[in-house]
């Protein structure tokens, strides 16, 4: 081999290594920003795994109240209805010392017109 062939051969050696270099990074940048795009996403799927799991729990917490207050709404319809009775109503007008009306007598209006201007 001449000089000239040896230093050409030594040049595009060189040049094919820089260039082998170069894909090298290219390959390990992009190798590096999907492992992190990889973790990113797992990072953001536990944490939405998680906001639904707190979600559910809360949701179980609410139907809960609900039930125990529609049962309590229940009980107070109960003791409604109990304190309009007819039984409750002629014990309470006892205990305020009322009578039964003995004659009753109605008054009839000869105008239907209450007030005038």
């Amino acid at each position: 081999m001449t000089v000239n062939a040896l230093i050409h051969n030594s040049i595009s050696c060189s040049q094919n290594k820089t260039k082998a270099r170069k894909e090298e990074r290219v390959r390990s940048t992009i190798s590096v920003i999907l492992v992190t795009l990889i973790v990113l996403g797992l990072f953001f799927y536990i944490l939405e795994v998680n906001a639904i799991a707190g979600s559910g729990y809360k949701m179980r917490e609410l139907n809960k109240e609900i039930k125990e207050l529609e049962a309590e709404n229940k009980i107070m319809q109960v003791n409604i209805s109990n304190l309009r009775s007819i039984n409750n109503l002629e014990e309470k007008a006892q205990d305020f010392e009322m009578v039964e009306a003995e004659t009753v007598e109605y008054v009839t209006l000869h105008y239907r017109t209450v007030a005038e201007k």
